[in-house]
């Protein structure tokens, strides 16, 4: 039997023409799957770990959205805060200046 056998040595990058034995093809080609299947299991696991990765920024974004949500209502909460303290000013200001104009008649008379 004459075969073309792809040599997978690294070494060995060239194709060589010679007898082979059904067994030596057989055999060649079993390593070739088991190496095949190691590779598609280790890009299995890769992928396994991209798709991991995925969930985590998706969960990050999660809970990045929710952490912003909540800092928009806290920020909401205390801008009408501060416009009630802003109101309650103005009206002691007011107070304060009615008082200094009446102590100042009170004073005058």
């Amino acid at each position: 039997l004459h075969c073309r056998v792809s040599v997978a040595h690294a070494s060995e990058a060239a194709c060589q023409t010679e007898p082979v034995s059904e067994s030596f093809v057989i055999q060649l080609l079993r390593s070739e799957v088991s190496d095949l299947k190691l590779k598609v299991s280790s890009l299995q696991a890769k992928v396994a770990d991209y798709e991991a990765g995925i969930l985590r920024v998706a969960e990050g974004q999660t809970q990045v959205q929710t952490t912003f949500t909540t800092m928009e209502t806290l920020i909401s909460a205390q801008e009408r805060q501060i416009a009630s303290l802003d109101s309650q000013l103005q009206s002691r200001d007011l107070l304060v200046t009615s008082l200094e104009s009446k102590l100042q008649e009170r004073d005058a008379l």
